[in-house]
């Protein structure tokens, strides 16, 4: 049986800065927050941004005389890192240490544990896509849909304000409304066909990831 994966978000109040996100060919405005904590006399701090769509990385880093001597990913905020960018550091120590400040993080009330937004991309020869839903209050739920270049910028952002497979308005872009809707249905129908969409109550609905 499978679990909703949970997103780890470490919260600082106010903090906003332009990040480029792992997986993301440009930067965007993100935000997030930072903890610090020491581990065998050695500073480190936990990083973590989230865009916003929902997307979300967070980093372990150390810092030694101003110089980036480690930086680790952890991408998708599930609490484990996948791979060391900077530093010799292996993955199982950088964990090691990483699942020690998030205990004191958490044991301080620093760390914010979230259900994974309901977010579904497709990526193809240079171009995204994205469907995510969001519900406003009980039985209100609403999609959101992305087109997205190669280079980050968003084209076309447009809502299906039912979730029912039909767009409403362009809230960002200028591309044409009735260009996207025939988009829309392609990529909800591969969303349906990969078990990340449903239909119910004839509304369109994305699934959180799931781990194993």
């Amino acid at each position: 049986m499978h679990s909703p994966r949970r997103s780890l978000i470490l919260i600082a109040a106010g903090l906003t800065s332009t990040l480029g996100l792992a997986g993301c060919s440009a930067s965007r405005e993100t935000t997030g927050g930072m903890f610090v904590f020491d581990v065998e006399g050695a500073s480190y701090q936990i990083l973590s941004a989230v865009d916003s769509e929902g997307n979300g990385a967070n980093y372990l880093l150390c810092r030694v005389d101003g110089r980036t001597v480690l930086r680790a990913l952890d991408g998708d905020q599930d609490g484990v890192i996948e791979s060391v960018l900077t530093g010799a550091m292996s993955v199982q120590e950088a964990n090691r240490i990483y699942s020690l400040g998030i205990e004191v993080a958490s044991s301080g009330g620093k760390v914010d544990r979230r259900e994974a937004p309901r977010l579904f991309r497709l990526e193809e020869r240079g171009q995204t896509w994205s469907v995510r839903t969001v519900a406003d209050g009980p039985g209100s739920p609403y999609n959101t849909f992305s087109i997205i270049d190669s280079d980050g910028t968003h084209r076309a952002v447009a809502t299906d304000e039912g979730a029912d497979g039909i767009l409403d308005r362009l809230v960002e872009g200028d591309y044409p409304l009735g260009s996207a809707q025939p988009l829309y249905r392609t990529i909800l129908d591969r969303g349906q066909l990969l078990g990340r969409i449903v239909r119910e109550n004839n509304r369109f609905i994305v699934q959180p990831e799931h781990t194993p």
